[in-house]
């Protein structure tokens, strides 16, 4: 009694009224929580104002009629997210930016028939997707990209239409460790009730109609340059962070382009290669240190720098491109400088020196090769 007194006097002295409040945004209305989880039921909106402590909410027959982006930033330490019988049709992109701790995420018998190609992006914890018994006839490509810790996707008891829609989910299927439920298909007529995984790709005649992506180099690059050599698909790169020209040959066990040869070229604005028999020559565009013809004799050996171009005319290249001038090779070096001069480099001997100085006294920018009637043509932007 006598400690409690003491107490009272004090704050009683310091001017302070206490009264016991429950903390802030720890239960919305509608839903009922505990000290990690909330279920919420009937909610006209999407609720909030939970504790950003929240591991556990589940959503069942909420009026929310389509989940937009970034509609959970405000409770990231989310793990597990459920709806169920809820109303809303469509799933924007990043819709759950923001849960990148999220590992459960089942959107389950609601009235979804659309949801966004990147409505998942972010999720880098996510193991089990189930997006079962909706209103989704297909998905988006790439809707599972970045997601490479699934081991769990159900997508059961959609009406989807197996055409060539479809078709990237069969072949992804087969590419991934986790076990994916599928169902059956609602269409064409000649599908019905046939088991998605069950269908053969190889039986799919579809025509692509779009660009997708395929595959990416870690470094970035201002230019890119294809061509065949030997037979075999290549590309070239021009990386002037990197300080090289990168080339890479098609692998036809991992279906991608992997690296082969990297030439160091610092401040490198284009890698431009010619094909002439068994020998590759590539030229290294270069703002600074003078630009450089590299050589491959032969396909068993390294390419080598040969050759600095025109060191008094390029001294601020800025693209270079392929000219036939009556069956013989040139480079054509758009440059940038006022003082120096975009320069035609045809093939002498064992070399490329210069033919011809274009445009004088002007900042040329881009370099392209057109043949009109037979006759070459040279476009250049200034």
């Amino acid at each position: 009694m006598g400690g409690a007194g003491i107490l009272l006097l004090l704050l009683a002295g310091a001017g302070v009224v206490v009264a016991w409040r429950p903390p802030k945004g720890k239960c919305p209305p509608r839903c009922s929580c505990s000290k990690d989880s909330a279920l919420c039921e009937g909610s006209p909106d999407l609720p909030v104002s939970f504790s950003p402590t929240l591991l556990s909410l589940s959503l069942v027959r909420t009026g929310v009629t389509q989940l937009k982006a970034g509609s959970f930033l405000r409770i990231p330490s989310l793990h597990l997210l459920l709806f169920t019988s809820n109303s809303f049709s469509v799933i924007e992109d990043d819709a759950f930016a923001g849960l990148s701790h999220l590992q459960y995420l089942f959107i389950e018998d609601n009235e979804i028939g659309s949801i966004s190609k990147n409505a998942l992006r972010g999720l880098r914890s996510l193991t089990h997707l189930s997006l079962a018994n909706n209103h989704l006839e297909t998905l988006p490509r790439f809707l599972f990209r970045g997601l490479d810790t699934l081991t769990h996707v159900d997508l059961r008891g959609n009406p989807f239409q197996c055409d060539c829609r479809v078709l990237w989910l069969l072949q992804w299927m087969p590419t991934v460790n986790a076990s994916v439920g599928t169902g059956a298909c609602a269409g064409p007529a000649s599908l019905s009730h046939m088991q998605l995984h069950h269908l053969d790709p190889k039986t799919f005649k579809c025509r692509a109609i779009e660009l997708s992506w395929f595959q990416t180099v870690g470094e970035s690059a201002l230019s890119v340059e294809p061509f065949s050599y030997q037979g075999e698909p290549h590309i070239v790169l021009a990386q002037p962070f990197a300080g090289r020209c990168l080339i890479l040959s098609w692998d036809y066990s991992l279906q991608r382009f992997r690296p082969e040869e990297e030439l160091p070229a610092a401040s490198v604005v284009s890698c431009k290669p010619l094909v002439l028999g068994p020998s590759l020559f590539v030229l290294a565009a270069r703002l600074w240190g003078g630009s450089q013809l590299w050589a491959r004799p032969s396909p068993g050996l390294r390419l080598a720098p040969t050759q600095t171009l025109a060191p008094r005319r390029l001294l601020r290249p800025n693209d270079a491109e392929l000219l036939w001038l009556e069956g013989q090779p040139c480079f054509v070096v758009a440059d940038a400088s006022k003082a120096g001069s975009t320069t035609l480099l045809c093939r002498d001997g064992p070399g490329f020196y210069p033919h011809q100085s274009l445009h004088a006294w002007h900042r040329d920018t881009d370099a392209e090769a057109l043949e009109l009637d037979g006759r070459p043509h040279l476009l250049l932007a200034s």
